[in-house]
């Protein structure tokens, strides 16, 4: 099965206006990550939406909405416990800080990813020039064909 992104313009507009919304509307970093974890899922079609910010040459989990913006908190402390955490031991955050470039999972095999039930995954580099602040990782709980 093939996830397209959609490619409503009006509806990526909206969801970059919410974004750009609570951008200006706040300094809370809290709940400008919040609305733009849920609002990329949204626009992209995925399930769920995870921010990690790099601190100090790790990656630190801070953020993760459901599409639907339904909670889990069980899952949430989960992903929280993982804490900070280098790239390498991951090799999609290798990939994406070595490249600069996103990186499509179509069928995750990673046990660490599988854990917590993603089987698709679309990992971006969050970057201001050429530095990465993080990653925003969008992700499926079936295998999908990431496409454009």
């Amino acid at each position: 099965m093939a996830l397209s992104i959609p490619d409503n313009a009006a509806s990526a507009a909206e969801a970059l206006l919410d974004i750009a919304n609570a951008m200006s509307s706040t300094l809370e970093l809290k709940k400008v990550l919040k609305i733009l974890a849920r609002r990329a899922a949204q626009a992209i079609g995925a399930e769920r939406c995870s921010i990690d910010l790099w601190q100090d040459g790790r990656l630190t989990p801070v953020m993760s909405q459901f599409a639907d913006g339904h909670a889990d908190p069980d899952l949430w402390a989960k992903y929280m416990a993982l804490g900070p955490r280098r790239p390498e031991e991951h090799p999609t955050y290798v990939e994406v800080v070595r490249t600069r470039r996103p990186v499509a999972v179509d069928e995750v095999t990673d046990p660490q990813w599988l854990a917590f039930g993603a089987r698709a995954l679309l990992m971006v580099p969050l970057l201001r020039q050429d530095t990465v602040l993080g990653t925003i990782h969008l992700d499926q709980a079936e295998p999908y064909r990431w496409t454009q």
